[in-house]
């Protein structure tokens, strides 16, 4: 466990180029139960997490899936993310920011994205919209 705690927390330092804070895991190796901790670095002060705004949980929740995804493609050779409504919460900046770090991961995988921001098209990607009308579904390609 220690080692992949280690791998995430090399995967974060990546990712706080992009997210302007720092993300850490710690275990705590002195409780009878081991329990891993998450410290939050902003401008060199921790921030717990329950003081985030909506957003900046949100941008936290984004780096820490994506450390998680590349310490187990490290381990395991995965070669896809698939991601639902990443950016609910975000204002527009922090959008760009996750699509930035999603643009950054798509060169070298597969990524699947789920959104509701139609806005939202980055360069060689593949659309495909539904639409619930009222027979039920119909799927238009883009």
């Amino acid at each position: 466990l220690d080692n992949i705690i280690q791998l995430i927390n090399q995967y974060l330092i990546d990712y706080s180029q992009y997210l302007g804070f720092e993300i850490q895991f710690v275990i705590d190796e002195d409780g009878a139960r081991k329990d891993i901790h998450q410290f939050i670095y902003k401008d060199n002060v921790i921030k717990p997490y329950t003081d985030l705004s909506g957003g900046q949980q949100q941008l936290v929740n984004v780096g820490t899936a994506l450390a998680i995804i590349d310490a187990v493609s490290s381990i395991n050779g995965c070669n896809l993310i698939l991601m639902d409504e990443a950016f609910e919460s975000l204002s527009q900046n922090s959008i760009e920011i996750v699509g930035d770090m999603l643009s950054y991961k798509a060169k070298e995988k597969n990524v699947i994205l789920i959104t509701h921001i139609p806005s939202f098209q980055p360069s060689n990607s593949y659309l495909i919209e539904l639409e619930i009308s009222s027979n039920g579904t119909s799927m238009k390609l883009g």
